[in-house]
């Protein structure tokens, strides 16, 4: 019997990403979470599997495989069923890998310099001199990264260098939905953009949902979220919990659902068609149980809002939260 094994952080979005593809495939696997706060990805033992000292690393029947973009190729690779996600003409297969090359290079590396000092400043803060630069040492793959960040924290010109990095890659994104929505839509279609541009392009078969498929964006609630909704997209998929706690939430969660479906108004759009799909984990009560009835309330809740689509992950016997 084949035997996956994924070394990983949830909030990594390297990891994430392989998760995508494995849960795409349908495939079975053991998950290892590493917390990265207390340094599991730096320990001689997992410096074994991946002498880099970042997550994920994939595990197959005992062999190695590391680094994201290699994992996600190797899984399309060996287990074929049920589809294939890499395409096999040639030509479009070459535009995917320059596609990953792009997001590996330019948004991947540039979210790190904000996402290290939300998370990790604190902790290297409180640190003395001699620590931090210990730290640093023992970092296979980022030791000049966290060097150039020091105990101060990046730079504001650093940061803003980052931002324009992370503001391209975001322009980039909207014009391929944007061409996507033209394509879906038109026959033959045209569309002209500051990073794509075709003319007379015929996309056949076109999709059988009016409009196109679904199309949900991810963001931090507020008015700029809920523009870009409006222009080229169909709702808002609200990823973790907007609030602390529940009251908090579902005041933000009101707030930004009122404010989209305003911005589709100001767009000439129907603002009942907008979709919104959130997702949580599920908590025990004291007996160590599923919590069902904070679930129940959650849910009910959920829908007196005008959520569409739910997802509530339930605890399961054995497993932590």
């Amino acid at each position: 019997m084949t035997e996956l094994v994924l070394f990983n952080a949830p909030q990594s979005t390297c990891s994430q990403r392989v998760r995508f593809v494995l849960q795409a495939k349908g495939l079975a696997f053991e998950e290892r979470k590493l917390d990265l706060f207390a340094g599991d990805q730096l320990k001689p033992d997992y410096l074994k599997i991946n002498p880099n000292g970042v997550v994920p690393s994939l595990m197959h029947d005992g062999r190695v495989v590391i680094d994201s973009s290699v994992i996600m190729e190797y899984l399309d690779e060996v287990f074929v069923a049920p589809e294939r996600l890499v395409p096999e003409d040639p030509v479009a297969r070459a535009a995917m890998r320059a596609l990953m090359r792009f997001i590996d290079e330019v948004p991947a590396a540039a979210i790190r310099v904000p996402s290290y000092n939300l998370a990790f400043l604190p902790a290297f803060q409180a640190m003395s001199e001699a620590e931090f630069l210990a730290l640093a040492e023992s970092k296979p793959l980022r030791k000049e990264f966290l060097l150039t960040m020091g105990r101060t924290g990046f730079p504001d010109a650093e940061m803003k260098s980052a931002m324009d990095r992370l503001a391209r890659s975001i322009r980039r994104m909207d014009d391929a939905i944007r061409a996507c929505r033209v394509l879906w839509t038109q026959a033959p279609a045209t569309f002209h953009s500051e990073t794509v541009n075709f003319e007379d392009v015929w996309c056949l078969p076109q999709p059988v949902q009016p409009g196109g498929p679904l199309v949900l964006l991810a963001g931090q609630p507020g008015p700029k979220l809920a523009g870009r909704i409006a222009e080229f997209a169909d709702g808002w998929i609200i990823e973790g919990r907007p609030g602390e706690e529940e009251a908090e939430e579902r005041e933000v969660l009101v707030r930004t659902i009122d404010e989209i479906r305003e911005a589709f108004v100001a767009a000439g759009r129907d603002p009942a068609s907008a979709h919104f799909q959130i997702g949580a984990k599920g908590r025990r009560n004291a007996a160590g149980e599923a919590d069902e009835d904070h679930l129940y309330r959650r849910i009910e809740g959920h829908w007196e809002i005008g959520m569409t689509q739910i997802s509530e992950i339930l605890p399961y016997a054995g497993a932590d939260l």
